[in-house]
């Protein structure tokens, strides 16, 4: 048995000094051990003692940093947090380390920390990483001049970098300050688009073809879709790849645009959707259709009606989690259903829920709720089930820009830092005349948000 499988045995048996010992043997033989950060880690995780430390010696600051990393790559960021402190103590002008405690406290939600140790780490000298960090963490805590300053010096370092280039331009674009912040806009990070040539300049081209590529998100390729007739101004054909769960309800209301799976395709130029508004030149003064700009499969709409929507309540639709589960800010986009709660309980009113898969199994816990998510099959039959509703409630995703396009009344309950889309602190927006935003007051804190969407149900 060698010592990796002794340390094992050693830790199944609950003897975690002498595991401990052992693996601390490992990493001195070799430290490169993986086996030996592993057991560590998992003795720290299992015993939840964050002083277990007393085997490990202070120098070792090359064991400490690599467990810090090991415990951030399974999320627990609390235990990341000690590991970090732990290195500061002994280095405490490790910038990198400063970085990545600060980034810990961010995903504790202990912003107003985080805050001090990226500043810090600036004081020992001013780097890419922490700059660019305080510019978005300001954003978030609503900044807006600190949030710049940090971004325009994080540009200094890394000018063409697309993340802090992206990020200067969200923090002008909230402000509504389309003139300064869509040139930084413009140069974002895009994924999926290589191969992609020939981007447009802007000019009409009467004669040729035009490819619209939908990057990043659903919503997204929904919210820019407003952009696509105008094309027919400057070119012959217009084309657009986007998701095809798109597709149908695209058709359905773009007469004269092809709508294709893959960039794969004959074409004379090309364009992100996103870039629409600074091409066209359609500033936020200008935003188009903000009354709606889809149409519903009427028939589609009638089968909904019949078999779902038949009754003289209130029928109001919920959508709750939002995003990619894993992403980094994604726990600001879900709501659960116990805190919606209290909103089932009025009279005279049904709920619906819109929520494509149940990823953490609570419909069921709230039988009063009709599940029409399993019913879809693309956006389509979301939109159609849509059009009989007298309300959306729903958290900052797809369904909001579908809902919106489709001019229903809904009730968007947003987190304290929002998207750049919906500006600073608007009741109102205005790319939906029929969206009524609810921000969170309070960082994480949706009670108030429910309170006032349930004033107004009642």
């Amino acid at each position: 048995m060698n010592k990796s499988e002794q340390a094992i045995s050693l830790f199944n048996e609950e003897k975690f000094d002498e595991a401990e010992q052992l693996a601390l043997e490992m990493f001195e033989a070799d430290s490169q051990s993986v086996n030996a950060v592993d057991i560590l880690a998992a003795i720290y995780l299992r015993t939840n003692n964050l002083n277990f430390l007393k085997n490990i010696n202070k120098s070792r600051l090359d064991l400490i940093r690599k467990l810090a990393v090991f415990l951030t790559d399974l999320q627990t960021y609390e235990q990341a947090a000690f590991f970090y402190e732990k290195a500061i103590e002994i280095d405490k002008n490790d910038i990198i380390g400063l970085n990545n405690l600060a980034l810990m406290y961010e995903q504790l939600d202990n912003l107003d920390k985080a805050k001090l140790v990226y500043e810090k780490s600036i004081r020992v000298k001013e780097n890419y990483p922490a700059l660019y960090n305080l510019g978005v963490l300001a954003r978030k805590q609503k900044n807006i001049s600190l949030s710049k300053i940090c971004l325009k010096k994080a540009l200094n370092f890394e000018p063409e970098n697309p993340y802090a280039n992206y990020s200067l331009g969200m923090t002008y674009l909230m402000e509504k300050d389309f003139e300064k912040g869509y040139p930084y806009f413009l140069k974002r990070p895009v994924r999926n688009a290589d191969g992609l040539k020939n981007f447009w300049d802007g000019k009409a081209y009467k004669d040729k073809t035009i490819l619209v590529f939908c990057e990043y998100g659903l919503g997204d390729g929904i919210m820019f879709s407003r952009y696509f007739p105008f094309l027919k101004d400057y070119f012959a054909n217009v084309k657009v790849c986007c998701n095809a769960a798109l597709h149908s309800v695209f058709r359905a209301s773009f007469e004269g645009i092809e709508f294709v799976n893959s960039i794969e395709t004959d074409y004379d130029y090309c364009v992100f959707s996103m870039n629409l508004p600074c091409f066209l030149k359609m500033d936020f003064s200008q935003i188009p259709f903000a009354d709606g700009y889809l149409k519903a499969d009427e028939e589609k709409v009638a089968q909904y009606k019949e078999k779902y929507f038949d009754t003289n309540n209130k029928k109001i639709g919920i959508f709750y989690i939002g995003g990619e589960l894993e992403k980094r800010n994604a726990k600001y986009r879900r709501i659960t259903l116990r805190e919606l709660a209290k909103l089932f309980d009025i009279p005279s009113a049904k709920f619906y829920s819109f929520q494509k898969d149940d990823v953490l199994n609570e419909l069921a816990e709230f039988p009063q709720l009709v599940d029409l998510g399993k019913t879809f099959g693309d956006f389509s039959d979301t939109a159609a089930a849509m059009k009989n509703l007298d309300i959306l409630i729903t958290i900052d995703s797809a369904p909001v820009h579908l809902s919106g396009a489709l001019g229903i009344k809904t009730f968007l309950m947003l987190p304290y830092f929002s998207e750049w889309r919906w500006f600073l602190d608007e009741s109102q927006t205005l790319w939906y005349n029929s969206v009524e935003l609810f921000r969170q007051q309070t960082p994480c804190e949706w009670q108030g948000v429910v309170d006032k969407i349930y004033d107004k149900l009642v």
